[in-house]
């Protein structure tokens, strides 16, 4: 007799013997049965979203100055998508909701990071209590929080660069620090950091060095496929071991210079971002939005005193 309980995946087989003898006309006779069962699971779906963006698998845009407040109580929207300007004075907040679409429940934690280029910015989870360091708000292991199957959660960070005497930074006044970064030639840019994880995945300990290149959006000045913008190294990783590595791209490191025009340009649109091991060896890609072109104008000075004939290329 067979029966059968077909599932998939895992397996146990049950092979039952059972002997037993007679006496037929002086002769042994053996019977044997066997019986098989099968059993399976399936691995859950692991699946996080931020709007359309599962960041299981995608990097996302989190707009931090999408909504920046003023001095005068004026509230700019970026509604037209044009570039943010911050000021003393200023302050605003943005809120991540994250969907747990898993088929397990879950906890999360969270670890912040921000370059601020010297701007002295204040950050608080609530808009009352204020830290200097975005890294105070992390949400560690201890204070993880819950989401269950099929639920939101949401992640607000607010910011503001104070006014005046409240704007204190390592318990000086920085107004000269404030006037400082208004008057300098190249004004300062509040940008976030790209990360990668690197995994030893070897059988002997190793180094690694990770490059980061950038793919230009189209629309600009002619700019190679790849550029390399940044790079780091891990420490000595034993098999298995695992490292982040940091790397810091500010617009200014984006752009091109444009000889007619006299200035350093970059294009707005979505920069392509790849972690490589060498310019052939692409591992990791992301993705980068300048919502408008950026420019640094340069002074015309030391000018030759006969003309430059240049070389010129044609193309067909």
């Amino acid at each position: 007799m067979k029966k059968n309980k077909m599932m998939r995946i895992a397996s146990v087989l049950l092979v039952a013997v059972l002997l037993s003898t007679s006496v037929i006309s002086g002769t042994f006779a053996k019977y044997t049965s066997t019986s098989e069962g099968t059993d399976s699971a399936r691995v859950a779906k692991w699946s996080f979203k931020v709007g359309e963006k599962d960041i299981a698998t995608q990097d996302f845009e989190f707009d931090l100055f999408n909504t920046t407040t003023y001095t005068d109580a004026n509230v700019d929207t970026d509604g037209n998508g044009s570039e943010v300007v911050i000021a003393p004075g200023t302050q605003g907040n943005a809120t991540v909701t994250l969907t747990n679409n898993s088929e397990v429940n879950a906890k999360y934690t969270v670890a912040f990071t921000a370059v601020e280029n010297g701007v002295p910015l204040q950050w608080s989870k609530n808009g009352t209590e204020w830290v200097n360091n975005i890294s105070d708000l992390d949400i560690s292991t201890n204070d993880a929080v819950a989401i269950n199957m099929g639920n939101e959660s949401d992640i607000t960070i607010y910011w503001k660069w104070a006014f005046e005497s409240d704007n204190v930074v390592n318990g000086d006044q920085s107004n000269d620090i404030d006037t400082d970064l208004g008057t300098a030639d190249a004004l300062a840019e509040v940008t976030f950091t790209a990360t990668i994880t690197v995994t030893n995945t070897g059988k002997v300990a190793g180094k690694e060095a990770v490059q980061l290149y950038v793919t230009a959006p189209e629309g600009g000045l002619d700019k190679p496929a790849l550029e390399l913008k940044a790079f780091a190294k891990t420490k000595e990783l034993a098999p298995g071991e695992s490292q982040t590595l940091t790397m810091n791209v500010c617009n200014y490191g984006l752009a091109s210079f444009n000889e007619a025009n006299s200035a350093w340009e970059a294009a707005a649109g979505t920069y392509q971002i790849h972690f490589a091991a060498s310019v052939a060896d692409i591992k990791a890609t992301a993705q980068y939005k300048l919502k408008k072109a950026q420019n640094w104008k340069v002074n015309n000075v030391l000018a030759p005193a006969e003309p430059i004939n240049e070389i010129k290329i044609s193309r067909k």
